[in-house]
């Protein structure tokens, strides 16, 4: 006999469970709202459940006699709660990232930004707060697959947003505009795998390890474990290129200071190689800190940047001056040291492919460079002079100042010009950390009313 007491206790059980995560997609507190793509992520979610609570409340009523069905019946419950237990993970970590906790303008101005790209005019980001002090891109493909399954179990016909690249950001950098330049890395991972460039670069990386590897052939134990992580770095590398293509040098200044790399600096402005050994070393999945930096400079020379950041004071700028002239000598890999050589022969030849793979992933995109030349140093002294620079216009084009150069203006200020400011407010010293911290604080919250106005102004322009 089947045992519907059990399927129903089961159903009921999991019913319970279902309300409960439910519950938080409706969660605005106060003046809160959501970003376009969390709300339509959470009301996909809302919709989800509800078809799935009509699908459990008619399962005790329908519970096969023979035995082979019976345990189909009884996995699907089982399939449906471990599939509901991934979307527990995510949905009150988007509920919590409503606009009250976001830097939304930033995020709006990076959604408009990523949608001028071939294959992306319908994209949209969800954002979820993370306990990591880190940034991360919720594999795209592994939760349509998860919320797919529920969908098609539960006959819930609305299908799920395919242009929806879920990006998780550390709840206590939640109202920073400039750390929160990294989230260009995650649109990276979600560009690269919408794309999916792991197919277009894997014969590549077969190609450059076969040319790379062969005098070492037979000291080489593992070459699929190699291959993996070859795969494993080259999406990193691409997310950084990718970034430092989207919006310039404010990526490299905050990947700098996330990870606090300019500690590195010895007072004579070198680096210790034996004292940063741990970024110097590449893991399975991560190139070297240091080795990606050197990358991200290359990409700022090449892009043009370089120029007009190079007068720099900070140790920011330092850092990335210094290791770039790093040898390749002095990076480890988790491999067996007689293979050193071919690893970075093998990137050295990886390289100009993912180079080459950001510029067609971005194609027309503009650089920012030109509009950076124009107009850098009047949005700079607006900021010094407590202005928000959203009225800043080209003289020969008439066009608004654009993302890149706010973004990137006001970050370099803060590196290097924050003393100037706070020196042009009474009562106020440039060397006292709680003054630089409250000035630090306005000087973002002027660069997002900035970015706030900018896609206001595009959007009314059809931008």
């Amino acid at each position: 006999m089947p045992d519907v007491e059990g399927i129903t206790h089961e159903a009921a059980s999991l019913y319970r469970f279902i309300e409960s995560i439910q519950r938080f997609c409706a969660s605005q507190p106060g003046f809160a709202a959501y970003l376009e793509g969390s709300r339509d992520f959470l009301l996909f979610i809302d919709g989800l459940a509800n078809s799935t609570k009509t699908y459990l409340e008619a399962r005790p009523d329908n519970v096969p006699d023979n035995a082979v069905e019976y345990r189909v019946y009884r996995q699907e419950l089982s399939m449906l709660r471990f599939a509901w237990h991934y979307v527990h993970r995510l949905v009150k970590p988007v509920a919590d990232a409503h606009t009250l906790y976001l830097p939304e303008s930033l995020i709006d101005c990076v959604v408009q930004r990523l949608r001028s790209l071939p294959d992306f005019k319908a994209s949209k980001l969800a954002i979820l707060h993370i306990r990591e002090l880190n940034y991360l891109q919720v594999i795209a493909s592994d939760m349509q697959r998860k919320l797919t399954q529920i969908a098609n179990l539960v006959d819930f016909s609305s299908t799920f947003l395919t242009d929806l690249g879920l990006i998780g950001i550390p709840y206590s950098q939640a109202n920073s505009v400039l750390m929160n330049s990294l989230i260009a890395h995650e649109i990276g991972h979600f560009v690269f795998e919408k794309r999916q460039l792991k197919y277009a670069l894997g014969p590549k990386i077969l190609v450059a390890l076969d040319a790379s590897f062969k005098a070492v052939h037979d000291k080489v134990e593992d070459g699929r474990r190699i291959q993996d992580v070859f795969a494993s770095w080259s999406e990193e590398l691409f997310c950084d290129l990718f970034a430092v293509r989207f919006i310039g040098p404010c990526y490299c200044y905050a990947f700098v200071e996330a990870f606090d790399l300019s500690r590195h600096l010895e007072t004579d402005g070198t680096i210790h190689s034996r004292f940063a050994a741990p970024q110097l070393l590449f893991s399975y999945s991560h190139p070297a800190d240091f080795y990606r930096i050197q990358r991200q400079a290359e990409m700022l020379r090449r892009l043009g940047w370089w120029a007009h950041i190079a007068n720099s004071k900070s140790a920011t700028w330092g850092f990335l001056e210094r290791c770039e002239a790093l040898p390749p000598s002095c990076f480890s890999f988790p491999f067996p040291p007689a293979l050193q050589s071919s690893f970075i022969q093998a990137l050295d030849l990886l390289v100009g492919d993912i180079t080459a793979a950001v510029e067609e992933s971005v194609r027309g995109l503009d650089t920012g460079v030109a509009g950076y030349t124009q107009l850098s140093q009047q949005v700079k002294e607006c900021f010094l002079e407590g202005i928000v620079p959203s009225t800043v216009r080209d003289p020969d084009t008439g066009k608004p100042v654009d993302v890149v150069t706010v973004l990137n203006v006001a970050y370099l200020l803060y590196l290097d010009n924050l003393p100037e400011l706070i020196g042009r407010i009474e009562g106020q010293n440039a060397g006292s950390v709680k003054d630089r911290t409250r000035w630090t604080e306005k000087l973002e919250h002027w660069t997002l009313k900035a970015l706030g106005d900018l896609a206001l102004i595009s959007s009314k322009a059809g931008g």
